[in-house]
C-alpha cells in the first residue's frame, strides 16, 4: 500500500461512526465499513460511480447522518455540482468526509482521472455548496522532496503555506 493510502487509512481509524444512516459514495471497491475506529450504523448504503453519478444533479429520496466520499473527486468533471449533491444528501447537522487529491500521478481508470485540488479549492467548493468545514487534514509527502523539487525548478511557492501536501481529507457539516 502507498504512503498516500496509509495516511487515509490511519485517519479513518480515528473516526467513530455512530449514527442511523451512512452513505458511501464510490465505496464499491473499498467500502468504508470496517475501516473506521468503530461502527454502529443501522442503515448503510453504497452509491457507486457511474451508478450514482455525483457530478450531475441527482435528487436522492433519503438523507443520511454521515457520508463518505473517498478517492472519488479526481474522477469528477463538475465538482461544484458534486458538493451540492453531498449537501442535498445530508440531514441538517450531518457530516461528510471527503478526500481530495492534489499531487498524485495519473492513475486508473486513466480515461476518467481528471482533477486535482488545492486547500483553497476545497474552501471554495464548501462555500459554494453551503457546507461548513470542520477540518481539513493534509496528506503529506513522505520524503519532503516536493519543496526541493519546486525550488530546483524555480517555482515560486506562496509564503506562509506548506508545500509538501499531496492531498487532503476534509470533514464538512451541513448547517442546521
Amino acid at each position: 500500500m502507498s504512503f498516500y493510502r496509509d495516511q487515509l487509512e490511519s485517519y479513518l481509524k480515528t473516526i467513530n461512526v455512530n449514527c442511523n444512516t451512512v452513505f458511501d459514495i464510490g465505496g464499491k471497491q473499498k467500502p468504508i465499513k470496517g475501516r473506521t475506529a468503530s461502527w454502529n450504523v443501522k442503515d448503510y448504503k453504497i452509491f457507486d460511480i457511474p451508478e450514482y453519478n455525483l457530478d450531475t444533479k441527482n435528487k436522492h429520496d433519503s438523507k443520511c447522518d454521515m457520508l463518505f466520499c473517498l478517492e472519488v473527486f479526481e474522477y469528477l468533471l463538475v465538482p461544484t455540482v458534486a458538493m451540492e449533491n453531498i449537501n442535498d444528501m445530508l440531514k441538517n447537522g450531518g457530516l461528510a468526509i471527503v478526500s481530495f487529491a492534489f499531487i498524485y500521478p495519473l492513475h486508473n481508470e486513466v480515461e476518467f482521472d481528471s482533477l486535482r485540488y488545492t486547500s483553497t479549492s476545497i474552501k471554495r467548493l464548501a462555500k459554494h455548496a453551503k457546507l461548513e468545514i470542520l477540518n481539513v487534514k493534509e496528506r503529506k509527502a513522505k520524503t519532503g522532496s516536493l519543496v526541493k523539487y519546486y525550488s530546483e525548478d524555480g517555482m515560486k511557492c506562496a509564503k506562509g503555506h506548506g508545500h509538501d501536501a499531496t492531498g487532503f481529507i476534509a470533514t464538512f457539516r451541513k448547517p442546521h
